[in-house]
């Protein structure tokens, strides 16, 4: 995601710590913001966002990134187990 990130802004990778604030930091304003989110759903196949999703309580890298491993990880517990046998 970082790499993405960094491409998409024209930043250097090692900026993307958990910690660097999005908008206030480095300048990157909600509809791009909205843009990243939507290339890094649709790398990793997530879901459409809820209605009360609130791109404002994603400010940060980290929170992102927790976002999107929670996504994840919550298709995996919907997914049905494979047969084996």
């Amino acid at each position: 995601m970082r790499t993405l990130y960094a491409e998409a802004l024209e930043y250097p990778e090692d900026v993307f710590e958990d910690e660097v604030q999005l908008e206030s930091e480095l300048g990157v304003d909600s509809v791009k913001q909205v843009e990243l989110l939507s290339r890094v759903s649709s790398r990793y196949g997530l879901p459409p966002r809820e209605s009360g999703f609130r791109l404002a309580t994603y400010n940060t890298m980290g929170k992102i990134t927790d976002f999107v491993l929670q996504q994840l990880n919550d298709q995996g517990a919907h997914a049905p187990a494979s047969a084996t046998g």
